[in-house]
């Protein structure tokens, strides 16, 4: 069992390497424009939209700005579609599942331009993602999926066979796999501070550790109910993701939180990763584990994240299961010690696609199921747009569904995910584990 340095909930390698700067606390408004609840990458996206079309805004937060799933991912660049999309045009029709699938290209520019337009230094590096396939079952999917991209989009794919894999990856894992030349990764603590600074500079009022209990209407605008004081505001925007509280039943119905555990390894010199990763790419993989890994920016850590549980575990076994992945994919590491290890909530949707819309006269941008790098300020902005009821809102993310389940009334900790986990450990796992060893003998 490899050691354990850091085991805190609270912090998150990225927050360690790059504390954010405190936000200076401040009266709160009773008066707002645009009230946003969630101070994420869509929250402040969508505060820097309304603020530059001349409104006040003030975004509240019931924790600090940077401590939710904007800070805690894997900072992995890029957007693809994770649904077949057979099963996207049997639900929404063959027109919306051709603009969802566009809509992944029109995010990632979206996103690269507010980095690189605002010179927000954020580590971003287009070094491309390669996605593994696990099984000839799962292989046979991703042609079909590079076919479809290459059809219906300007996403940028190619198919490797597995005596390609060694070229971008050095592992025995994957059956073959697609290389996103396009995709990336960035510091997400960085860049989530400099959107931080963005939204000051630009006059946007944040107040962290300020629970909203409710929100409501009254005649044209709301009312919403804050642990420190009410404030009237004209329009809302919620964008709380896997961190909703309060009273937004119909919202929490539909949008859960997943947990999402990480960890990261002890430092080892560039020239020692150089052999495992040729081009640095960053990796994902097809198998229901879901491992996601990269290099740290600074080329000396491999950061790994998979699904060490679906429902909260304690950090000390959910990093000897990242470590048992990490071995798994790479068996020379198996000795590597493991110095960080955190948890966050992925704001995840039945339907697992992210949505944007209006409930009770209150507009959200909800559910990026592990997309959100890329999609959240996308979105952002595009609720921003709706609110102000500006034509740029047009989106596809309007006529996916926020569906909800029968007996699952929201909450921090959902009981499905008990079962769901029981249910992926022991019958998904084996026969993933069972298909993957025939098609690699």
């Amino acid at each position: 069992m490899p050691s354990i340095l850091s085991t805190s909930p609270s912090s998150s390698y990225w927050q360690v390497e790059s504390p954010p700067s405190p936000i200076k606390p401040s009266a709160l408004d009773k008066t707002t424009d645009i009230l946003i609840v969630g101070g994420g990458y869509s929250g402040l996206s969508a505060a820097l939209v309304c603020a530059k079309a001349g409104h006040a805004v003030t975004v509240v937060d019931a924790d600090q700005i940077a401590n939710g799933a904007s800070v805690r991912n894997a900072g992995m660049f890029g957007a693809h579609p994770k649904l077949p999309y057979a099963v996207v045009a049997k639900t929404y029709g063959e027109k919306t599942a051709q603009s969802l699938l566009q809509e992944a290209q029109t995010a990632y520019q979206f996103t690269k331009n507010l980095i690189n337009n605002n010179h927000i230094n954020c580590q971003l590096q287009l070094c491309g993602r390669v996605q593994g396939a696990s099984t000839i079952a799962h292989f046979k999917n991703q042609q079909r999926l590079a076919q479809e991209l290459k059809q219906y989009t300007d996403i940028q794919v190619k198919v490797l066979q597995q005596a390609d894999l060694r070229e971008e990856i050095n592992t025995q894992s994957y059956i073959g796999g697609l290389l996103f030349p396009e995709h990336g990764g960035l510091h997400p603590q960085q860049f989530h501070s400099g959107l931080v600074q963005l939204a000051i500079k630009h006059g946007v009022n944040l107040h962290p550790q300020t629970p909203v209990q409710a929100i409501n209407q009254y005649g044209n605008g709301f009312t919403a109910i804050t642990s420190k004081g009410d404030i009237q505001a004209k329009k809302v925007i919620i964008t709380a993701n896997g961190y909703l509280q309060g009273k937004f039943s119909w919202l929490a119905k539909r949008v859960f939180p997943l947990p999402s555990f990480i960890a990261v390894t002890a430092p080892r010199p560039p020239e020692f990763w150089q052999q495992l990763f040729p081009r640095q790419r960053m990796v994902v993989e097809t198998r229901a584990k879901h491992c996601y890994y990269r290099l740290t920016p600074d080329g000396t850590r491999l950061l790994l994240g998979a699904r060490a549980s679906l429902r909260p575990i304690n950090l000390t076994l959910a990093a000897k299961r990242l470590h048992t992945c990490i071995a798994d994919i790479f068996p020379s590491l198996s000795d590597l010690s493991i110095d960080y290890c955190w948890t966050g909530n992925t704001g995840y949707t039945f339907s697992h696609l992210p949505n944007i819309g209006v409930t009770n006269g209150m507009h959200y941008a909800m559910g990026y199921s592990g997309s959100g790098v890329v999609m959240a300020p996308y979105l952002g902005m595009k609720v921003a747009h709706q609110a102000l009821g500006d034509e740029r809102g047009q989106t596809a993310f309007t006529k996916t569904q926020l569906q909800s389940r029968p007996f699952y009334f929201g909450g921090k900790k959902p009981a499905f995910l008990f079962l769901a986990d029981w249910y992926y450990n022991k019958i998904v796992d084996t026969k993933e584990n069972r298909a993957h060893k025939k098609d690699t003998q």
